[in-house]
């Protein structure tokens, strides 16, 4: 995945913890740290402001300087596939839940919505079935969607994300919003 701030600095992630930064006609290395999870999605409110997320709850806060790691949710292990905003104090990232491995492979159980205030990090929505792939904020309204037809949305921007139930032909997978 890639996000780009007004600039044209471009960044992306992906396979065993990359982050690519592309800037003045260039790509250069960006370290998150020593993971090797393959990171799913970046977002940012600026260029000293920027999220990157993956697999087995991987979070780092891009700072201007150096990416710190984020703690999300520490009770559940979770693919954060997600993450998207209106600004420094309004992201939110979108999971998958799944167990730790019996015999290799994690079990899928689910998904929730996450809200960064500024302050902490809250659960917005939890869907004990369905996990969300990917969420879309403008303004106070947004939209996330996720699989077995998932499609949210917060109308008010109050966080009351609910489920839209009206959509015909939506495809079990809903990737991107």
């Amino acid at each position: 995945e890639a996000w780009m701030d007004v600039s044209g600095t471009a960044i992306v992630v992906g396979e065993l913890g990359t982050v690519m930064r592309y800037e003045n006609g260039a790509w250069s290395p960006m370290s998150p740290g020593s993971t090797t999870q393959e990171l799913l999605s970046v977002w940012g409110s600026s260029l000293s402001d920027v999220y990157v997320v993956g697999r087995q709850s991987t979070a780092f806060h891009w700072i201007g300087t150096q990416y710190k790691p984020v703690t999300i949710d520490p009770a559940i292990l979770q693919n954060f596939h997600t993450v998207n905003g209106t600004g420094a104090d309004d992201v939110y990232v979108g999971s998958e839940l799944i167990s730790a491995p019996p015999m290799g492979n994690p079990a899928h159980g689910g998904g929730k919505i996450h809200h960064w205030d500024g302050d902490q990090w809250t659960p917005l929505y939890f869907d004990p079935i369905h996990e969300l792939l990917s969420i879309w904020r403008h303004g106070q309204a947004g939209f996330a969607t996720g699989d077995s037809n998932s499609l949210l949305r917060d109308p008010a921007g109050d966080d009351g994300w609910a489920r839209v139930w009206d959509v015909d032909g939506l495809p079990f997978y809903v990737n991107s919003v």
